[in-house]
């Protein structure tokens, strides 16, 4: 038996079994985190103009297998416009999971977005325990501040 090809064997083996034991640490992390849903409820009355009205995002929070609420975790708001983004923002869930956002809080520059948006997207990042997840509902602007012009659909 030739020992300089016994060796190399045995060093490929090493840096196979190596480079495996990185691949499973990755797999295990990612598979190994709880399967949340993060449900967007439908916007589509949105009202950026009238003090009262309707102008709320709102997106819940839960673990999959359960519905157990998934409370101090960040939630991403994304207005789209055929797919593209045109506005975020986050924020946290209470204690129901659920987590709000209102649009009238908005600076100046992102109205004209908003108003062209046509869906939106609640998202969850993710992190050690839960899985990212996401969630779309409908978006529709009704009615927008003076100078910022309302696409309907």
């Amino acid at each position: 038996m030739n020992t300089l090809g016994t060796l190399r064997d045995r060093l490929l083996l090493a840096v196979a079994l190596a480079v495996t034991a990185v691949g499973l640490g990755a797999c295990e992390s990612s598979a190994g985190c709880t399967p949340t849903t993060t449900e967007a409820v439908d916007a589509d009355r949105v009202d950026l103009a009238s003090p009262g009205d309707s102008s709320t995002l709102s997106a819940t929070l839960t673990v999959s297998s359960s519905g157990e609420a998934l409370p101090g975790k960040t939630l991403r708001f994304a207005v789209l416009d055929d797919g593209s983004e045109v506005y975020s923002t986050e924020g946290s869930t209470g204690g129901d999971g659920s987590s709000r956002v209102d649009l009238k809080r908005v600076d100046a520059g992102a109205l004209q977005g908003l108003a062209r948006g046509d869906e939106f997207r609640a998202s969850f990042a993710g992190d050690a325990t839960y899985c990212s997840s996401s969630g779309d509902a409908v978006f529709t602007v009704t009615r927008a501040p003076g100078g910022v012009s309302v696409t309907t659909p």
